[in-house]
This record gives C-alpha cells, structure tokens and sequence, in this order.
C-alpha cells in the first residue's frame, strides 16, 4: 500500500477506520504507518474535526484556547481529594 495514497487520503482512511471501531494496531498494520501516527491523527481530529496538520515555525507555540483546559481544571478537585486521600502517595486519579 505504500505510495498508493496521498497523506490526506491516507489520513481520512485512519479516521473512517477508528470511527468504525478499529484498534489503533489494526489501523497501523493496515496502512503501514506506526501506531503514534494513528493516535496522533486521531486525537487531531478528536479536537479540531480536522484532519490537516498545521506547521508550526521554529518560534511559534501551538494555539490552545480555554476550551483545552476546561477538562483538567474541572477534574483538580477531585484528583486532590485523592492526593489527600493517598497521604501523597501516588495515585491514578
């Protein structure tokens, strides 16, 4: 399958395949890419419902809106509760 397909085809296969439930190792095999890339354009789409990856330049930072954020501010009372809980000691949230 190598140089049968552009990268934006290659990309819309990996996504239609997830979204019909296919492992990420499945996925990989299939299109003989490494399971990081699979993951990687998954969680790309996951977030922007796109499947485009935008270059960055060597200085700029990646844009992040709150939205990014919201999960992790929203889950800090509850992984305290388990710090504490934990006397310290590590814990899986």
């Amino acid at each position: 399958m190598p140089g049968k397909y552009k990268t934006e085809e290659i990309r819309k296969l990996i996504v239609e395949a997830k979204q019909k439930g296919e492992t990420l190792d499945e996925i990989a095999e299939r299109f003989h890419v490494g399971r990081r890339t699979v993951s990687q354009i998954w969680n790309l789409w996951k977030v922007t419902k796109s499947m485009r990856h935008r270059r960055i330049s060597g200085n700029e930072k990646p844009r992040q809106d709150s939205s990014d954020f919201l999960g992790i501010v929203e889950s800090m009372p509850r992984r305290m509760k388990a710090v504490i809980k934990a006397k310290g000691y590590p814990t899986k949230y």
